[in-house]
């Protein structure tokens, strides 16, 4: 949203190593997440915008967008 998807996020995925694998072979996964505060406007930087390009998205706190993105994980059928 601050980028217009000029930048992406990328997913975070962890995979189990096969069972197979032996006793050597260890699940490793290392992190960073940041989340701005609860009430924080996520809006389309300015830079993004100079160049004429309107915003994809419209303004949203960061705790409402993430409750968004709970409530459209939740409602995908698990297979």
């Amino acid at each position: 949203r601050w980028t217009n998807d000029t930048w992406r996020s990328t997913l975070h995925r962890v995979v189990n190593p096969p069972a197979d694998a032996g006793s050597e072979a260890r699940r490793m996964s290392v992190v960073y997440f940041h989340t701005p505060n609860y009430d924080t406007e996520v809006t389309c930087f300015d830079t993004i915008l100079v160049k004429g390009i309107t915003p994809k998205y419209q303004p949203i706190t960061a705790g409402a967008h993430h409750k968004e993105k709970i409530a459209r994980n939740n409602s995908v059928s698990k297979i």
